[in-house]
């Protein structure tokens, strides 16, 4: 046992400290006595560099697969606008740019989170609905979802989401 044989401040920093190290080293002898494995934690590889490509050539390519109205029938807005709004995000939004993740690996792009934003708002899917397909599990969709509203009403909230003028009636 480590006793304190003075009360001045400097000598009070040095048990501590000694005190400190004694913890630390009974704490390693007790773990390597008992054999306690660090775990860490498996990472899945979603491949979301694969679903991007696959919705780019789906719907966003110039030859795509699906067309404007199969566009607007799948995702229930017309297709300029949704890329307007996608658009809008990622030049505001660092939640809404393409960067790399804490692993080194390219996190999911702008057309992810939109679509599966707009997917779910559409549709009123379960979150995990669309794993398949864009590869994004339950607790991202929903942050996906919920950063997507709170970003478009923060965006267009002045010029869409205010009381009609006496103009905007006539013109209605």
């Amino acid at each position: 046992m480590i006793n304190n044989p003075s009360s001045s401040s400097g000598d009070d920093d040095i048990y501590f400290q000694s005190l400190m190290e004694a913890v630390v080293a009974l704490m390693s002898q007790e773990c390597e006595s008992l054999n306690i494995i660090k775990r860490t934690r498996n990472s899945i590889n979603m491949n979301s560099e694969a679903a991007h490509t696959l919705l780019v050539r789906d719907y966003v390519d110039d030859d795509c697969v699906y067309n404007n109205a199969q566009f607007k029938r799948r995702f229930r807005i017309n297709k300029r606008l949704f890329m307007r709004i996608m658009n809008d995000l990622e030049a505001n939004y660092e939640y809404f740019q393409w960067r790399y993740d804490a692993r080194g690996r390219l996190g999911f792009s702008h057309l992810q989170k939109c679509t599966i934003a707009v997917r779910i708002l559409a549709y009123d899917n379960a979150a995990d609905a669309q794993y398949d397909y864009l590869k994004m599990y339950e607790k991202t969709v929903q942050e996906c979802v919920y950063t997507f509203c709170e970003c478009v009403r923060e965006l267009y909230s002045e010029i869409y989401l205010r009381k009609p003028t006496r103009s905007d009636v006539e013109q209605l």
